[in-house]
């Protein structure tokens, strides 16, 4: 249940370590997947629930004489603040899983690093757990949801927030392994083979994979450092081998969407095909959904009239590399309540091959 605070106080005891003539850190590939637990620990013990209580009934007392019934103003403040948690909670989360992830590549020149995005969570009711009993427990499905939107925004920083900047420095040192969707597509489809099955499941959280899990997420991993090329390759299969991933996307268009003020982000999706004659294949800055369907989430987190862009690359297991940019921007369209309500907007991509 380790938080992304506790390993940068790892790294305090490893200068310890390495001062009193301790043996430094070497690894060909690190794996890192931290964040979850910044959420699930406060989460367990009722912290965004207990924060959103407190807020909101004091601000209610502020703006009562308001002419809104207080129930619909109380749900309202409950989504900013959960919001809020949600960006600051991943704020943190980046800061930290940013800074180790410098200690470790600065430590040793020749390792690598892939970063792995945060699985779902399936948060069980708040009743006390009876081991001995073994009562089953019930799915939270709106906490659940809720979560899991946490979950995706944090994601969603390292994509485009902590990625670049280290790229930036270190280059194809540090790579982006999105293994969310798939899951959660999995959970959606009521496929919880991966999972443990969350209806007996009485001990913490929903999260922990099963043995075929394990097998698939490993997987992920083998596939993305094979097409990455940090695996020796096949020769005999790889020397007739030179045609890259094809995409089926369109070059442009627009997704219309409503917001909510106080709402930072509500990512959305766009699907699109990707195949490559059977090959298995890594697709950065993507996630899988299933088969040659795969899905990236366009940010919405940004001022009208601002363009952000995402590079999509994908690689067979040869490496050959295929890509696309994606271009995008927000126009608002109208809006209603606008002391707390909502407002409509279009987002309009545009997809170039790189």
């Amino acid at each position: 249940m380790s938080m992304s605070g506790l390993w940068v106080q790892w790294t305090n005891d490893y200068k310890a370590n390495i001062s009193k003539g301790g043996l430094p850190y070497r690894s060909d590939v690190s794996l890192i997947s931290l964040g979850g637990n910044d959420y699930l620990v406060p989460a367990m013990i009722g912290v965004p629930q207990h924060l959103s209580k407190m807020i909101s009934q004091d601000i209610l007392k502020y703006i009562s004489h308001l002419p809104y019934e207080e129930a619909e103003i109380t749900r309202y403040l409950v989504y900013c603040i959960y919001s809020w948690y949600a960006e600051t909670t991943a704020d943190i989360a980046v800061a930290n899983t940013g800074y180790l992830m410098k200690f470790i590549l600065d430590c040793d020149p020749n390792n690598k690093i892939i970063l792995n995005d945060i699985a779902p969570v399936l948060m069980m009711d708040p009743m006390v757990v009876n081991l001995e009993a073994n009562t089953p427990r019930k799915l939270d499905v709106e906490f659940t949801c809720i979560m899991n939107h946490m979950v995706d925004v944090l994601n969603m920083k390292y994509r485009d927030e902590l990625m670049p900047s280290l790229k930036s420095i270190y280059g194809d040192r540090v790579q982006h392994l999105k293994t969310f969707t798939f899951f959660m597509t999995a959970i959606q489809l009521w496929d919880i083979q991966h999972y443990w099955p969350f209806i007996y499941y009485s001990l913490v959280d929903g999260v922990h994979f099963t043995f075929l899990g394990n097998m698939t997420w490993g997987r992920m991993v083998a596939k993305k450092i094979g097409a990455l090329g940090w695996f020796n390759r096949a020769d005999s299969i790889c020397n007739s081998d030179s045609t890259p991933p094809t995409f089926n996307l369109p070059s442009s268009g627009c997704i219309p969407g409503i917001g909510m003020f106080g709402i930072l982000n509500t990512p959305l999706p766009l699907d699109f095909i990707i195949k490559d004659n059977g090959r298995v294949m890594d697709v950065e800055n993507a996630e899988q959904l299933l088969g040659d369907s795969y899905r990236i989430y366009l940010n919405n987190n940004m001022p009208a009239g601002k363009e952000m862009e995402l590079d999509i690359v994908a690689r067979d297991t040869c490496g050959n590399p295929s890509g696309y940019k994606i271009r995008y921007w927000m126009a608002i369209t109208g809006m209603w309540r606008a002391v707390w309500g909502f407002y409509s907007y279009l987002l309009f991509y545009t997809c170039t091959p790189i």
